[in-house]
């Protein structure tokens, strides 16, 4: 499906034009650079100002103001790191819908219609990945990366992001709420006993209230002990993960380190804590 928009080698006013056509507000950006060559504040829709900007010989970028402003916002993958976090996010809430995507120099722009605040952010939804929403730009095809890379579309048209997508970009990390407020998330409790729930209680509760500085370490040690219960037939794998990944939230761990980077360490505790099973028998 053609989406009418520039490919890689027409000229930036060409791009600007159409982008303007869309109700994007465009600027532009210095010369194989990200950052906007004037204030946020001009940036426009109006061909003929896009004319005076991109109509001579200086080669700038071309950029697109991201929010309500535009009606679009963008999730930035950046690198490997994006790409497996993306991975991740799709196989916990389920695959993002087929939307318009610009290629960067090291990852890819995912283009999706933006009809109310979105607050931008770095890193705060997972390792590699920021949204770019109200108060952002982007550098938009065919501007020139740096290394000399050159933007690029893919060929679709912009898709309504999905909810759990949204609800990712509002919502606060649990540690700026009450740790009164974590619900436990628990898909099976078959397999938990009560001396396993008492002790699962006690470490989760000592792992949310872990300070900067030591949270990894706590982390390993605290999902160490607990696996080992779950060998022992005291607890639910499931469970135990999840209620991890809870405590890492409440401590700021995730927000900090990125969920692929808990996750990591909860597989490492995992396929230890199994081998040296611990039960109430053998306690």
């Amino acid at each position: 499906m053609n989406t009418g928009l520039p490919q890689n080698g027409q000229e930036t006013l060409a791009a600007a034009l159409q982008y303007a056509s869309r109700g994007w507000q465009v600027l532009p950006l210095k010369p194989r650079d990200k950052a906007p060559a004037t204030k946020f504040s001009e940036a426009t829709s109006n061909p003929a100002k896009l004319q005076r900007w991109f109509g001579q010989s200086y080669p700038y970028n071309v950029g697109v103001l991201t929010g309500l402003v535009s009606g679009v916002f963008i999730l930035d993958i950046d690198g490997s790191n994006g790409a497996f976090s993306l991975a991740d996010l799709e196989r916990e809430f389920g695959p993002l819908p087929r939307t318009l995507i610009s290629f960067t120099s090291s990852g890819c722009h995912l283009w999706f219609k933006c009809d109310r605040p979105i607050k931008s952010s770095v890193g705060k939804i997972a390792t590699g990945i920021d949204i770019r929403g109200d108060g952002a730009l982007v550098a938009a095809p065919p501007s020139i990366h740096e290394t000399g890379a050159v933007y690029r579309w893919s060929d679709a048209p912009i898709a309504d992001a999905p909810a759990w997508l949204i609800e990712l970009t509002r919502k606060k990390p649990i540690s700026e709420r009450s740790l009164d407020n974590v619900r436990p998330i628990t898909r099976s409790t078959g397999n938990s006993s009560a001396y396993g729930n008492a002790a699962l209680e006690r470490e989760i509760k000592a792992l949310a209230a872990v300070a900067p500085g030591s949270r990894n370490n706590a982390l390993n040690h605290i999902a160490f002990r607990l696996f080992q219960l779950v060998a022992g037939g005291e607890l639910d794998r499931d469970q135990v993960r999840d209620r991890l990944i809870d405590a890492c939230h409440a401590n700021g761990l995730i927000r900090d380190d990125g969920i692929l980077s808990v996750r990591k360490t909860i597989k490492s505790a995992f396929k230890a804590g199994m081998k040296s099973p611990r039960s109430r028998k053998l306690a």
